[in-house]
């Protein structure tokens, strides 16, 4: 081009062009400015070089100066959506990160929520531990009766009582004789949470029955009581309900 020994191809060769025309970094004005600068100038050096040389001379170079300026400012351009789509990638720092994740929180309702707090189980009642008593003389006076029927037990006990009253009634099957017991009356004086889990309780009653030892050939009373007897029993929340896990007369 000229006299300056620069041709077209030489010029978008150079370093410093080529970071001009792909930098993301300049503004859309400046660099449409700037891309349009140069490629007026491209194009009155080639037309003074084609005025100056033979008539013969290429005259696409005019084309080539116009090709290169609009690439020149279609490589800006593709620079400057480069920069701004790797802006867009950039993370945001920790504190904004935690706001707009707070934000969102808000906003879709999804806030962790605190854990209501374990209610303890409400404390047993006089009424209910006379419930369980009365049931309790019902399933003994079964398991010692003339059927020896064992199979209740286990509403009523738990744990090593219920091994205990199962070999009583086997005892009393190999003696041949079984208890018959008449329920008169059962008054509980005192109920009291232990530990305070409301898991474990005790309680105080006084019971009132009529009982008789017979033997089952020929039905004689071998022996036989009617006197009242405090009982403290040791009950114990389970699964099934509560159930009488110790019996101290």
């Amino acid at each position: 081009t000229g006299g300056s020994g620069m041709t077209l191809e030489s010029y978008f060769d150079d370093p410093r062009v080529r970071r001009f025309c792909s930098t993301g970094e300049l503004g859309l004005s400046r660099l449409l400015d700037r891309c349009t600068d140069g490629a007026r100038g491209l194009a009155s050096r080639a037309k003074a070089a084609v005025m100056a040389g033979p008539p013969d001379r290429d005259l696409s170079v005019l084309g080539k100066a116009g090709v290169a300026a609009a690439l020149a400012l279609a490589f800006g351009l593709a620079g400057l959506g480069g920069g701004s789509k790797e802006a867009g990638r950039r993370p945001a720092p920790p504190q904004q990160q935690q706001q707009q994740q707070q934000q969102r929180r808000v906003s879709t309702g999804t806030r962790a929520r605190p854990s209501p707090p374990q209610r303890t189980p409400a404390p047993l009642t006089h009424a209910e531990v006379r419930w369980i008593i009365k049931k309790w003389q019902a399933n003994k006076s079964r398991a010692l009766g003339p059927s020896y029927d064992v199979k209740g037990l286990r509403e009523s006990l738990a744990g090593d009582l219920v091994g205990e009253w199962r070999d009583r009634a086997a005892m009393a099957k190999r003696s041949g004789s079984y208890w018959t017991y008449e329920l008169e009356d059962v008054s509980v004086s005192e109920v009291r949470g232990v530990g305070g889990s409301g898991e474990v309780a005790t309680a105080k009653a006084r019971i009132q029955e009529s009982a008789k030892l017979v033997e089952k050939r020929g039905g004689k009373v071998r022996s036989s009581y009617k006197d009242p007897y405090d009982v403290t029993y040791t009950l114990k929340r389970t699964d099934a309900g509560w159930r009488i896990i110790g019996v101290k007369i």
